[in-house]
């Protein structure tokens, strides 16, 4: 199969494993000649409806996050030699903005890491886990140590 699209969701901090992942991906992009796009998911911070004093401080902290994770994209798109229109970052839960985000796409390859740390999760994350059994399309797992 060659694939035309291909998906690197990331997390931070971006590190050396990082790093690795990426090359693997971009590596796939060059062979196939894909089109390839890195996207990272900033988790929203906790609702606090029931607390309208610290509402003004959750927001400013989400639109810090929100800076900080940019110019983290940023970097990571320099360190790499990719374009800035290669980046994309989503708000929402981890999972469900990947799945979403390659079906709007049509990415025909996710790649991610896997951690592998406690639980069932030895082999996969929960994310990750909930990736595979979520595709419309092929996920490329990569084991990368925490």
């Amino acid at each position: 199969m060659d694939y035309q699209h291909i998906l690197l969701a990331i997390d931070f901090p971006p590190n050396e494993d990082n790093k690795l992942l990426a090359q693997k991906a971009l590596e796939m992009a060059k062979k196939y000649q894909a089109k390839f796009s890195v996207l990272h998911v900033l988790e929203p911070f906790p609702d606090m409806v029931d607390q309208p004093l610290l509402l003004n401080e959750l927001e400013t902290m989400q639109e810090l996050a929100i800076q900080t994770s940019k110019q983290k994209l940023q970097q990571y798109a320099e360190t790499l030699g990719i374009s800035d229109t290669s980046l994309h970052l989503k708000q929402g839960s981890t999972k469900r903005e990947i799945l979403e985000f390659s079906k709007q796409n049509q990415v025909d390859l996710i790649v991610v890491g896997s951690h592998g740390r406690h639980g069932l999760a030895l082999l996969l994350g929960s994310t990750t886990d909930a990736i595979l059994h979520g595709a419309e399309c092929d996920v490329l797992a990569i084991y990368s140590p925490a």
